[in-house]
């Protein structure tokens, strides 16, 4: 099976699992500072125009605190989040260290 290029540079620089609606946590984020949501592996959504990652981005801890969470955030997907960033606070180790 021949894989085209671009389709394997996209499946290894975005290593996240498609997330479902009620998974997803939204940020606030600038159009100027997109390259750095490219860069901490979120996503673009389109319809919302917002950005977005889920709860397993090791990155989820700085992304959180520079744009802050959106309103369009679901409470499971809050929920996952808040345990995610508990478990970190807990380790009081940064994530990618």
């Amino acid at each position: 099976m021949v894989y085209n290029r671009k389709y394997l540079k996209k499946k290894f620089d975005n290593p996240l699992p498609r997330l479902p609606e009620d998974e997803r946590i939204y940020f606030n984020v600038p159009y100027k500072a997109r390259d750095f949501a490219k860069y901490a592996n979120c996503r673009f959504d389109p319809d919302k125009k917002l950005w977005f990652t889920g709860c397993l981005n090791s990155k989820l801890y700085y992304l959180v605190d520079i744009y802050g969470v959106n309103e369009n955030t679901s409470e499971k997907a809050r929920q996952l989040m808040n345990e995610q960033l508990e478990k970190f606070n807990q380790s009081n180790e940064y994530p990618d260290e």
